[in-house]
């Protein structure tokens, strides 16, 4: 099925019956594959709404909030999804893929002598993974060379 198809049969799912989580999830889905992120946000916050304890759509939607650059509301997401099932290692996935990318504008800030830029953004992996060793190597690093001997231990 064409994904205009797909969308207009979604949208009759939801026309029938408005509280069906499934199709928003899907149409969310749908709107994801499309690189139209608010719509797929949308599509699973209204999901959420109907089913707070599905976790599927707790990660998803974290997924789609770090594509959007959304860090704080992505964290919290997957965060939600992990509570729901401790598990699950696709929210596990994406919490990696989140505090990647804070390591890697905080690698850049860093290449570019912006110190506390890039301190801001490997503390912000620690807050999300105290065990990621990369996130504490390199604010070590930064510390060392702010000359903050004490936090570089």
């Amino acid at each position: 099925m064409n994904p205009r198809d797909a969308e207009a049969a979604l949208r009759k799912a939801l026309e029938l019956d408005p509280r069906n989580g499934c199709a928003r999830i899907e149409l969310g889905t749908l709107y994801e594959g499309q690189g139209k992120f608010a719509q797929a946000a949308g599509e699973l916050e209204r999901a959420i709404a109907l089913d707070p304890n599905h976790y599927g759509a707790h990660c998803q939607l974290g997924r789609i909030y770090r594509r959007q650059g959304r860090a704080p509301e992505a964290e919290a997401a997957l965060r939600k999804a992990l509570a729901l099932d401790p598990q699950d290692g696709w929210a596990r996935f994406e919490l990696g893929a989140l505090c990647q990318g804070h390591v890697e504008l905080g690698v850049v800030c860093e290449d570019q002598s912006r110190f506390d830029e890039a301190a801001a953004e490997f503390e912000r992996v620690i807050a999300i993974d105290p065990d990621h060793g990369g996130a504490h190597r390199h604010l070590g690093q930064i510390y060392r060379r702010q000359g903050r001997w004490s936090e570089a231990e």
